[in-house]
């Protein structure tokens, strides 16, 4: 089989005028953003899918946040996979939040200020 490439292509033909903007993720940033966008979403995470982007499961990625979604009677967890059991857009996006780093909300919070 060959390798297939990805070619990109500047949206303007004056190099200075094309912008790329952007930033670096870890890995646990993506895991949290994927987590939060599923969830708030409605969709869930599904454990499998999940596991094949990351190399663990959504239990091992975020215990603390499934342990006590899980004991609020806010999440039911099948097959390794989560699922917020919120009703509204506002009440899935506040139950996903437990799935980010305190620290880098209080560090988002203090850069409002």
């Amino acid at each position: 089989s060959t390798a297939s490439s990805t070619i990109s292509v500047p949206l303007s033909p004056v190099p200075g005028e094309n912008l790329y903007r952007g930033f670096m993720a870890d890995k646990r940033r993506e895991m949290q953003y994927y987590a939060l966008l599923e969830l708030s979403k409605g969709r869930g995470i599904n454990a499998g899918k999940f596991r094949k982007m990351f190399g663990l499961g959504p239990e091992q990625a975020f215990p603390q946040a499934v342990s006590l979604l899980k004991a609020l009677g806010k999440a039911s967890i099948r097959d390794g996979g989560i699922k917020l059991l919120a009703r509204s857009p506002r009440d899935r996006f506040v139950h996903a939040i437990f799935f980010l780093d305190h620290a880098e909300i209080a560090k988002v919070r203090r850069s409002l200020h």
